[in-house]
């Protein structure tokens, strides 16, 4: 019993002293990289208010370093990445602004579970925040503005970053993409994006998701999946982009996006099962949503005062049910696909047909048309024309041959 105690006492005397201790700059740590060198696993680094030299981090285990009041690391136009994170486990940087230089912000490789919080990242040439080859952590609620590369960029071809979250951060004034995911189940949520140089969010990778986040005023396209398989897409909204979403991949599933003011196409669809539902598109100067590619589905969708058509199919298995288009400049929905299914959709007050019809195989099944320009119902009919009408209800039809 004697020994047994002994030895607890002894085990926890060493855990106190060894495992968690708490280094203070700048006393009497002068600066943020000594406190770093003397740091063992479990310790955290508590630092005053200040100005700061770049640190770097490697091979360390459970430490947290923690700002106290205004701490900004600077980097004095220096190229090299201000803070680095190499090789090490749960490190938690909180309250550590990083500012003025001419390459990247923070850069994390090799990590697991890094989170970065309540920072704010200004002024930099390249990137603000970088995850490669890493997994797990976090960034939330940082703030970044005018920096000359992306905003965030977990992971990139070659070295991904899987199961990070982003939460609640504003990207304000990057040069070029807001966040740039590559890699698997990452999730970011509530990210507000404004005046991105290239696109707001860009996304390659399997099983990601995008939750409730905002772009305003991307160059390009707010929302891109490129290469991407099975990612989730929630309630986003956008506007003033060029382009609201662009997919390409395989059963990407998009609910509730809200798109408004495009310079182009509210939203384009390509590749191969991809599903739509509930969205809402409003002003967008070309097509509302152009569809490409193979079997995709979109059910329940609004296009409001398309500058052009509402819904555009082109491809092969496009598959339309109970969407909506309204005040569309030229059609409500113009059918080049083939064997595709249009099912209970609506158009109302289209510039030109409610549907245009020019593919073959398809069919058409309690659909309707009201108030359009020129016909309802207009189908360009050739000798290879087999589509098929049930229960719509077009009152102005027009048929011709090619």
């Amino acid at each position: 019993m004697f020994r047994t105690l002994t030895f607890l006492t002894l085990l926890l005397s060493t855990t106190a002293i060894h495992g968690q201790e708490v280094l203070t700059v700048p006393a009497p740590f002068a600066t943020i990289q000594a406190a770093v060198d003397a740091a063992e696993d479990g310790d955290t680094i508590e630092i005053s208010a200040g100005l700061y030299a770049p640190f770097a981090i490697d091979g360390l285990v459970n430490v947290s370093m923690v700002g106290k009041g205004k701490v900004a690391v600077v980097g004095g136009g220096s190229a090299d990445a201000l803070v680095t994170i190499d090789n090490s486990i749960a490190i938690t940087l909180k309250n550590i602004d990083v500012v003025d230089g001419t390459g990247d912000g923070i850069v994390v490789t090799n990590g697991t579970n890094i989170r970065i919080e309540q920072s704010s990242i200004d002024e930099l040439g390249g990137d603000a925040i970088r995850y490669l080859a890493s997994s797990g952590g976090a960034v939330e609620k940082a703030s970044i503005e005018d920096v000359g590369g992306s905003g965030i960029v977990i992971g990139t071809l070659g070295m991904a970053a899987n199961g990070v979250l982003l939460r609640s951060n504003k990207i304000m004034r990057v040069g070029v993409d807001g966040i740039v995911v590559f890699g698997a189940g990452n999730t970011a949520e509530k990210n507000k994006i404004v005046e991105a140089g290239d696109t707001g969010m860009r996304v390659s990778g399997q099983s990601n998701t995008l939750v409730k986040n905002k772009v305003t005023n991307a160059t390009t396209a707010a929302y891109v999946l490129t290469l991407s398989t099975e990612a989730e897409l929630d309630r986003n909204t956008s506007s003033g982009a060029l382009i609201g979403l662009v997919v390409e991949g395989l059963q990407n599933n998009i609910e509730r996006q809200k798109i408004v003011k495009t310079d182009n196409f509210g939203a384009t669809i390509d590749g191969l099962l991809n599903s739509m539902s509930r969205a809402k598109v409003t002003k967008p100067a070309n097509d509302g949503i152009l569809i490409n590619g193979n079997n995709h589905t979109l059910t329940r969708n609004k296009v409001v005062a398309a500058g052009d058509d509402g819904f555009v199919c082109d491809g092969t298995q496009c598959n339309l049910i109970e969407n909506v288009a309204i005040k569309s400049a030229e059609d409500g929905f113009d059918i080049t696909s083939n064997d595709s299914l249009m099912f209970k959709n609506r158009a109302s007050k289209s510039g030109d047909s409610g549907f245009e019809v020019s593919g073959e195989g398809n069919t058409f099944d309690s659909n309707k048309a009201n108030g359009s320009a020129s016909f309802d119902l207009q189908e360009i009919v050739s000798d290879e024309n087999s589509n098929v009408f049930i229960n719509n209800k077009f009152k102005t039809v027009n048929k011709f041959s090619i």
